[in-house]
Formats: C-alpha cells, structure tokens, sequence
C-alpha cells in the first residue's frame, strides 16, 4: 500500500457526489459519518487501509439492504435511506473496490488462514413453516467433542457471551456466500442466543428467492446443518482420557450459515493449530545443561 492511500474510482465518486445530492434533496440516509465519508471520495481523497476496512465492513452489513422497498428506480420511495447511505459510501463500485483491496490485503498478512469454521448436522429445522416461515437451531452446541485430526476440541460453555454483549452485526448467509444473506441481527431478522445447550439461533429470512429455496430445503430435510465462522481469542488445551482436546473459551464470531454440506472441521477451512503447537512446544521436557568440573 502507497503512504497516500489508495484513490477512489470514477465510480465511486459520481456514487458518493449523487448520494450527497439525494440527501440534500429528501432529508434521509446515512450518518454524519456516511456524509463523511462521501466528501471524501466526492473529492477524490485518498482512502487510508483503516477507511478501507470500515467500509468493507459496512457493504458486508447492509447488501441485505437491497432487499428493501424504494432501492431501485421506480419503485415507491426510491431512493430509500438504505440506497442513499450506499450510495454515500461510493456505491456498488465502492464494494468492488474495498472487496479487492481487502482480499489482496488479508492474503499478503494472512488473515484469511485465521478464520475457522465448525459444522453442526442436524442442528436446523423450519418452524411455523406454513405461517412465519422461522428457522430455528443451534450454531454450536458446549462441551461435544470433535475430531480435528491431531486432537479433540469443544466449544466451553459461554465462549460466545463477550462478542454476544458487543452486540455485533452478524449476518446469517446461506453456505457461508456473503451475496446471499437470509437474515442479519441489527435489522432483527435474526437472534442469537447462548444458552445452558449452546449458541441458539432463530432466523426469519427475508423475502428473497434464494431464501425461499432454502426454506423449502430445510422443510424437506434435504439441509439441515448449521456452520459458523470465528476467530479464536482464547483457547488452552489439557488431556482428557488420554487424548489431547482443545477447549475454545472465547470467539469473535463473524457469521452464522445454514449449509447443504456438513464438512469436517479439521478440512472446512485452514485450520489455525499455532495455539496447539505452542502448547505442545511447551509440553517438551527442558533440557538440562551439566557443567563438568575438574577433579580437585
């Protein structure tokens, strides 16, 4: 990355200059910080790596803002406030553009090996199908050991509860693809919970075809896993029964996704063992070093 930053597209900016004008004009849309944020790619300024980041993290938080009435042309109360702050935030060239510098950026500081993902079968099923159309399972379930290969790991009871109390805007996807989000918790389309059992979830999806299509899949028992995406802030490890196990106590959680595949945690993705081979490291007997002295 230059010092500068990096500059915003053509794109971007007749996004940003329109979004700032439909603002001025209906009074809707967006935060201080999205007006911001707007002048400043309406002028051409360079964006540092941290404004990248933000943004990245707001067009993975509202694409399913696209859902709602008044985002596209001719429909009543276009533009809507959703379509104004997206615009506000360089549009749809905006995402191509942060979503390139991001995947660029996390493969060159490998971010990307650090995300983990676990599968739970049987862990979803539609309620009141026929009436609210709810999904309702558990992402994780404490303390069920898994094989990960070199050892055992569980979920400690409230691994969950410090990202749940930061109230973070979590998405629920369909197959961990973040173009199709079904459900996110700061509209409250979904809940999650932690409970005595584990780390509940109930989703009402939105009205998406895509969503439809899960629905009926999961009504049908064709799907019924769950998956979550983390990252790990704290883990130990101990031997129980003689077989080494991973105790995962705490967990920034980044997405919730109902899956047609279960897959094996030790392959579903990278799996981080740096945490594993420290504490095996540590494990190993210290050497002794023996100074020999001379005979008297």
């Amino acid at each position: 990355m230059a010092e500068e930053g990096y500059k915003p597209t053509a794109g971007m900016i007749e996004e940003a200059k329109r979004g700032l004008a439909w603002r001025r004009e209906f009074n809707r849309g967006g935060t201080e910080v999205g007006v911001a944020r707007a002048r400043d790619i309406s002028n051409g300024k360079n964006l540092p790596e941290e404004t990248i980041r933000r943004m990245s993290s707001y067009f993975a938080r509202h694409e399913v803002d696209k859902q709602g009435e008044g985002w596209s042309p001719g429909q009543p109360g276009f533009p809507s406030a959703g379509r104004i702050a997206w615009a506000l935030w360089g549009g749809d060239p905006g995402k191509s553009f942060v979503e390139t510098i991001t995947t660029r950026l996390d493969k060159k500081e490998g971010r990307a090996m650090n995300l983990e993902i676990r599968t739970k079968t049987n862990a979803v099923e539609c309620r009141e199908c026929e009436t609210r159309g709810i999904l309702r399972g558990y992402a994780s379930t404490f303390d069920e050991p898994y094989d990960m290969g070199r050892f055992d790991e569980v979920i400690a009871a409230q691994a969950f509860k410090r990202t749940l109390q930061e109230q973070p805007d979590i998405l629920a996807l369909v197959n961990h693809d973040s173009s199709k989000p079904i459900a996110r918790t700061t509209n409250g389309s979904m809940r999650l919970i932690e409970d005595e059992r584990g780390l509940a979830v109930e989703i009402t999806p939105i009205g998406t075809t895509y969503a439809a299509d899960l629905m009926e899949a999961v009504r049908s028992g064709v799907v019924n896993a769950m998956s979550f995406g983390f990252n790990v802030r704290a883990d130990r490890f101990e031997k129980r029964e003689g077989k080494i196990t991973r105790i995962i106590e705490d967990v920034d959680l980044h997405e919730v996704s109902i899956v047609s595949f279960p897959a094996n945690p030790a392959t579903s993705i990278q799996v981080d063992v740096r945490s594993f081979e420290a504490w095996h490291r540590a494990q190993a007997p210290k050497r002794r070093t023996f100074l020999m002295l001379p005979e008297a």
